[in-house]
């Protein structure tokens, strides 16, 4: 249970609901297999093929090894302006405050950042793992910028036919 929201997560990598228990796995298997030649044909996912691959071990061998760099990577800012590293944590400052830029750039914001990921024990939240493998396995900052070349591409294509209609 989250004590901010009184919700619970299902993205937690020791939570036994994100996995489908009642599915066979030949079933599960395949499904992810055709997410990931999806990913790989460019169609539509925005989920890395890193992420799926590690879902896909994550099923077969029930735990999440990835660890948390939340804080280090992120941060969220919540509606009300309060900053904290996870959504499932505590905030650490606010955006209002007049000392907030001072703050997140201190040792002391980065000390408490650290704490709270490396006592983390992992989560499938993308916008947590992606930027993560983004800088630091080059194929997955490849499927970004081809990600963003193709939409840029469209986008254009898009704006021209409105100009020739």
């Amino acid at each position: 249970m989250n004590e901010r929201s009184g919700k619970d997560f299902w993205f937690r990598g020791h939570d036994t609901r994100f996995r489908p228990e009642d599915m066979n796995p030949t079933h599960w298997t395949k499904a992810i297999e055709q997410l990931i030649e999806l990913r790989r044909k460019g169609i539509g996912l925005t989920n890395s093929t890193r992420y799926l691959e590690d879902y896909r071990t994550y099923l077969k061998v029930g735990r999440s090894d990835w660890k948390c760099k939340a804080g280090l990577l992120s941060l969220d800012i919540l509606p009300d302006g309060r900053v904290t590293v996870c959504k499932e944590k505590p905030a650490l400052c606010n955006i209002m405050d007049h000392h907030f830029l001072d703050y997140i750039r201190s040792n002391e914001f980065r000390r408490a950042a650290y704490k709270i990921s490396e006592a983390c024990e992992g989560c499938f939240y993308g916008e947590y793992r992606e930027p993560y493998y983004a800088l630091h396995e080059f194929s997955v900052f490849q499927e970004w910028v081809r990600d963003w070349l193709e939409t840029s591409v469209m986008a254009c294509d898009l704006k021209s036919g409105e100009n020739s209609a």
